[in-house]
């Protein structure tokens, strides 16, 4: 038994070997300030999202980028590669990390992201990744269509295909409802070119999962031109935590056209509800404006007794960035809480808010 141990570790060892050298020896990409652009996605994801200089790091690369990015979208996990990934994220055996498909599609959301309207040359790629195999390649290439906005409205038929097929699919796994909500958010940025979707997008606001109901329901409006307005009305109405919270994010979604909705969100901050007041936190954070009221009503939150609030409240700070620096104290002090994804996600604001304040307390 002992001996056939002895001889798994050695077959691993050797494959991580193999690993590491593919790692050292595939093609190098684009370079910023002398680093890898790979790498400055890296250090972002290890860190917890993209700081300011990893977006200006993807944005100075321009197009150069598209290869890359595109390489982390077409990412894929085989059995053996799932448990390279866990092991090499066991703190106590850590020689070096692996990245799995997931962390890969993550980052290449980032990268495009950064990149918008500059990344149209990536479009004919990402539509063919529309119909791949994996449900995850194809969520994450509409996702990058989504942020590329109105410039990939030749995606339009592909992505309304690909969001009937999974409408009609009948599956209900985690992954495919990310599919239907990527896709149909991705409709909803292509804007009055996306008409022909309207009614799969429709048949899509009765799905059961609340946040596909939204994505459908935003895209409509976009593609309409609806004003968000009428809806912040229902804001006033506290009594249904569930209807409220799905409403002030369907609300968010409309990111700073969502600013009149701001007073109210405010007043949610001081609910007794947890679910109320964690999404009204949420949504400041995703329509990020009037930072001068926002910042110091979420601030108190850090030191809620509630973990999810303390996270909700942290996340949505780090949707203001530089605008956050007044957070800065109450954010060290989240350095030692008990949860640690509170901690993970304090040290990476820090970092990117003031990192003059973060060095001074230890942050690496």
């Amino acid at each position: 038994m002992q001996k056939r141990v002895k001889i798994a570790l050695s077959v691993l060892l050797v494959a991580l070997l193999a690993v590491m050298a593919w790692q050292a020896l595939r093609p190098r990409g684009p370079v910023y300030q002398g680093k890898l652009l790979s790498s400055w996605l890296n250090e972002a994801f290890w860190s917890g999202g993209p700081s300011a200089q990893t977006t200006s790091a993807t944005r100075s690369v321009g197009t150069n980028a598209v290869p890359t990015l595109l390489g982390m979208v077409k990412a894929r996990d085989g059995g053996f590669k799932r448990t390279l990934v866990m092991l090499s994220r066991r703190p106590s055996r850590v020689l070096f990390r692996l990245h799995s498909a997931a962390d890969y599609h993550r980052m290449a959301m980032w990268g495009f992201e950064a990149l918008g309207p500059t990344a149209k040359p990536a479009v004919p790629a990402l539509i063919r990744l529309l119909k791949h195999d994996d449900v995850e390649v194809r969520s994450t290439a509409a996702y990058c269509l989504g942020v590329i906005g109105p410039s990939a409205d030749e995606a339009v038929a592909a992505l309304t295909e690909c969001l009937s097929d999974a409408v009609n699919s009948g599956e209900s796994s985690r992954a495919t409802a990310v599919l239907k909500e990527r896709a149909a958010t991705a409709l909803g940025m292509m804007g009055p070119s996306a008409r022909g979707a309207i009614p799969i997008l429709t048949i899509a606001t009765n799905d059961q999962m609340w946040y596909v109901r939204n994505a459908a329901k935003a895209a409509v409006m976009r593609i309409s031109g609806e004003s968000v307005v009428p809806l912040i009305e229902q804001l006033r109405d506290t009594s249904d935590p569930i209807k409220w919270y799905e409403a002030a994010m369907l609300i968010s979604d409309f990111g700073t056209n969502a600013e009149p909705a701001i007073p109210l969100l405010i007043s949610a901050l001081g609910t007794k509800n947890d679910i109320i007041l964690g999404h009204a936190a949420i949504a400041l954070g995703k329509i990020h404006r009037q930072p001068d009221v926002c910042v110091p009503a979420l601030i108190p939150l850090l030191s809620s007794p509630s973990v999810s609030t303390r996270q909700k409240s942290l996340g949505a700070l780090g949707g203001f960035g530089d605008a956050a620096t007044s957070a800065v104290p109450a954010m060290i002090f989240c350095l030692s809480d008990s949860d640690p994804w509170v901690r993970m996600r304090a040290t990476s604001f820090l970092k990117a808010i003031n990192l003059e304040a973060a060095t001074k307390t230890g942050v690496k």
